[in-house]
């Protein structure tokens, strides 16, 4: 690096590629500064549900069981489907920190660098195909790693599911830029990237479904949309489908049997309420509220990239105006200029806050913004640092008043000594996987589970009974017929029986219940996979396992292909 010219810069990086996973752990470590290493978490919005979603998948996972369905000690111990409704394998990393031996609170960190790291790496790659340049790709991933409403998601709301999403969307649109526009061989990473998404978040996967099929009609209509580019995309669409077969189909054969809350679909005031007017205020000030009083934004920097954007369309290049007009068609689906409320009870309502699209304003924003810092100046050293100490300060801001404001209103602080007694009735805001009508705040409250034996005597509480995992077991005399209301929410899957014979499982109350006959019953009731979720997981694995070896071999031919032809 004698002349710190852009290209000795560009070509310094290519022969020193650590420097990049250095730069991926500093920012990693900086989007979380200074909450990491506090010893607390401040609880927002969705994270005492995450925190129990993490602990239970921790403890299944010391029982060897990567794939429980159910977590027996979620919603206060009786029961929750979670992990059916949202798969829990990506937090596997969190329960090997805590197997290790890390602490909750200390485990919860490190995992949020870990998917720190790989928002960065999946973002640097996808940039890095898109411009075939290694310093803006560095420049991309450290702009969308920190971004303003990717720190709101992880700090404001607790919603890591959505942080996850940041994480694989990424990759997700290096496959519909594959797929769309340049090379359609590489489907599978759409594949894979939707997948992913899909096992991290599905209100954002549903979002990307209606982005890509958007794209498609676009394409469509402008006739920019060969046959060979369709047959990728039939081939990713029907991957994506056996890839995340597991997670897709046991959700419907609940809901074939159940009707659960989430299919009251329906747009939240929160959403609706959400203007152009907050959109641009909110961005302007470099803060997100709390919960309580949330102000969802891009941040200004992204804000004014935007607005940069739309003024100089004329001069940009055609890629680049392209994605000014997603960026701001995005932004105004995100508020309510865009008029919800006709659809707010349509099946646009899984989405719930319109402002979600936030999302791919902020990945788009980050692409328009990496442009502008490095295509239309000189990119040398002096340069470069003052990009990254524009970074460096947005990220910091943000974060330091998300910490006053936390302060501010006392926000609660969840430690390694209080967090199990925090989650142990948070099953998420929505309370979307009890089935309908189900009056959880009275299970909510309960300090004495127990079976509950129903006759017309009333209603008498079984005190003696065995619970391991998610089996009961237990003995009851009852001199007339009646009806038994185990402790546990009801799903399809619980098998019940009577002195050794299977009987059937209803719901009462939103709790798995039986009719029980006169005399001594011994009585047992266990969560039992379905036929149906054995057999999706290993179509899915097989799919799996069979599309490694085909990218093997094909990568395996191609370079055997470049060694002849360099021969």
């Amino acid at each position: 690096m004698n002349k710190l010219t852009p290209q000795a810069i560009e070509h310094f990086f290519r022969k020193n590629q650590y420097l990049i996973i250095v730069i991926m752990y500093g920012i990693a470590v900086l989007a979380l500064y200074p909450f990491f290493g506090k010893g607390f978490i401040f609880n927002q919005d969705d994270f005492l549900f995450h925190s129990a979603r993490l602990d239970s998948y921790y403890k299944a996972v010391t029982q060897g069981d990567l794939f429980p369905k159910l977590f027996p000690e979620m919603a206060n111990g009786y029961g929750y489907l979670a992990d059916l409704f949202y798969p829990s394998i990506l937090l596997l990393p969190y329960a090997l920190f805590r197997i290790v031996g890390l602490s909750h609170v200390t485990a919860y960190f490190f995992f949020l660098i870990l998917i720190n790291c790989l928002t960065f790496l999946f973002s640097y790659f996808f940039y890095r195909a898109f411009s075939k340049q290694i310093v803006p790709s560095i420049i991309f991933a450290s702009i969308y790693t920190t971004a303003t409403y990717r720190l709101i998601d992880l700090f404001i709301r607790g919603a890591l599911g959505e942080t996850l999403a940041f994480c694989f969307l990424p990759l997700v649109i290096w496959g519909v830029y594959e797929v769309f526009f340049n090379n359609q061989k590489k489907w599978y990473l759409l594949a894979f990237g939707m997948t992913l998404l899909l096992l991290s978040h599905m209100i954002s996967a549903f979002m990307v479904f209606w982005f890509v099929l958007g794209l498609l009609i676009y394409c469509l209509i402008t006739r920019q949309f060969s046959k060979e580019r369709f047959v990728s995309l039939a081939k990713a669409t029907c991957f994506t489908c056996l890839l995340s077969a597991w997670a897709i189909l046991p959700i419907l054969e609940q809901s074939f049997h159940l009707s659960f809350n989430f299919s009251k679909k329906v747009i939240w005031a929160i959403g609706l309420e959400y203007s152009m007017s907050d959109f641009f205020l909110n961005s302007l000030g470099s803060n997100a509220g709390v919960w309580s009083n949330l102000k969802p934004n891009i941040g200004i920097f992204l804000l004014i990239v935007l607005l940069v954007s739309i003024v100089k369309y004329p001069i940009l290049p055609k890629k680049m105006q392209f994605i000014t007009i997603i960026a701001v068609i995005d932004s105004i689906l995100s508020t309510n200029l865009f008029p919800w409320f006709p659809f707010k009870d349509s099946f646009f309502g899984y989405m719930q806050f319109p402002w979600r699209i936030l999302l791919f304003v902020t990945f788009f924003c980050s692409i328009l913004g990496t442009y502008w810092l490095t295509s239309r100046s000189k990119l040398d050293l002096k340069a470069i640092v003052l990009i990254f100490a524009l970074i460096i300060g947005l990220t910091l801001s943000f974060n330091f008043n998300a910490l006053y404001n936390f302060e501010k209103n006392n926000v609660t602080k969840v430690t390694d000594e209080n967090f199990t007694e925090f989650q142990k009735k948070a099953i998420g805001g929505g309370r979307e996987y009890l089935i309908k009508n189900t009056d959880y705040n009275v299970y909510a409250e309960e300090k004495n589970r127990a079976p509950l034996l129903i006759d017309s005597r009333g209603t008498t509480k079984i005190q003696t009974f065995t619970e391991n995992d998610t089996n009961l077991t237990f003995r009851t005399t009852n001199p007339e017929e009646g009806t038994l209301l185990f402790p546990r929410l009801m799903y399809y899957g619980y098998q019940a029986t009577v002195n050794g014979k299977l009987v059937p499982v209803k719901a009462n109350k939103g709790l798995a219940s039986i009719k029980i006959e006169p005399g001594l019953n011994e009585v047992t009731l266990k969560y039992k996979k379905t036929p149906l979720q054995v057999g999706t997981f290993w179509l899915s694995f097989i799919t799996l396992l069979l599309t490694i070896v085909w990218l093997y071999l094909k990568k395996k031919r191609k370079l055997t292909s470049n060694q002849q032809t360099g021969l």
